[in-house]
């Protein structure tokens, strides 16, 4: 994590922004102050849940996205790497390659590679310079430096991907709507976020309830993530930007490698108690 100082003095002062719910345009109601300060809300309407108030996006992007929380160890890209084959196999029954696919927040490029290696043609954009300069600039495939949604697209894509993205983002109904404009008509986008209604995060919310964890809320991440996913929530948001939901599943990172690991994983998968939310949206033809 960066130096979340000046992150941290914004916060309720002056400089703070006040968020409304992205879906529904409410302001929030209080649902919890975090171990470090940072207030989250909840939409009295939706449910949605997010930081507000919070500082302002440059604030987060130039004290919090720094090199230090971009840190990959070569265990962190090798796993990137098998999650991105088995991100892309689940996009293949519902676009698949021969095509054009976007990888928004190309990270150290892991998925283009896997697409590119699956016959996709592919294109990237990082927000992050160190990121493109360390991982991305010789990848073989365009790459567009900056946010995406300050970057104009005129070509049109079959797929476009966002791997934890959208909870991080200005604006996830703005941003999934700037992306179905990137997306040919019955293209598809593929997203994953963390899921708050996981097994996992019940336990550790009741804990912080109940004032049982030394770091209450820590498992927000609040610092850095602005919008808290449940697969309800994220659903409507969804449809709010004008997709329609084709698969909405709770899934593991990787398998675990414990003793029954497989049955409970598989369990909570069922049961949409996994601590991942993937989504296939499709773009109405």
């Amino acid at each position: 994590m960066g130096d979340l100082s000046l992150y941290n003095r914004t916060v309720g002062s002056k400089d703070s922004e006040t968020v409304l719910c992205c879906v529904c345009g409410k302001p929030a109601k209080p649902y919890a102050l975090d171990y470090n300060g940072n207030s989250i809300g909840r939409c009295p309407r939706c449910g949605l849940r997010f930081v507000s108030p919070r500082p302002p996006m440059g604030a987060l992007l130039t004290h919090t996205y720094d090199a230090a929380y971009y840190g990959l160890t070569g265990k962190d890209r090798k796993e990137a790497s098998q999650d991105c084959s088995t991100h892309l196999s689940r996009l293949h029954r519902f676009a698949a390659p021969p095509g054009r696919l976007l990888d928004i927040g190309a990270g150290d490029g892991s998925l283009l590679k896997a697409a590119i290696a699956g016959g996709w043609s592919a294109e990237g954009v990082e927000m992050h310079p160190m990121l493109y300069e360390r991982y991305l600039k010789d990848i073989g495939c365009p790459i567009h430096l900056g946010r995406f949604e300050g970057l104009g697209f005129k070509a049109r894509y079959d797929a476009v991907t966002m791997i934890h993205v959208l909870e991080h983002v200005q604006d996830p109904k703005a941003f999934l709507a700037r992306c179905s404009r990137a997306l040919r008509p019955g293209g598809a986008a593929y997203a994953v976020v963390p899921n708050t209604a996981s097994f996992n995060d019940r336990v550790k919310t009741a804990l912080s309830r109940w004032r049982l964890k030394s770091r209450p809320w820590k498992h927000f991440a609040a610092d850095h993530h602005l919008w808290f996913f449940t697969p309800e929530t994220l659903s409507r948001l969804c449809e709010a930007a004008g997709f329609e939901v084709l698969r909405l599943a709770a899934i593991h990172p990787r398998p675990g490698t414990w003793p029954g690991a497989a049955l409970f994983q598989s369990t909570l998968g069922r049961a949409v108690l996994a601590p991942w939310l993937c989504a296939v949206l499709g773009k109405p033809r």
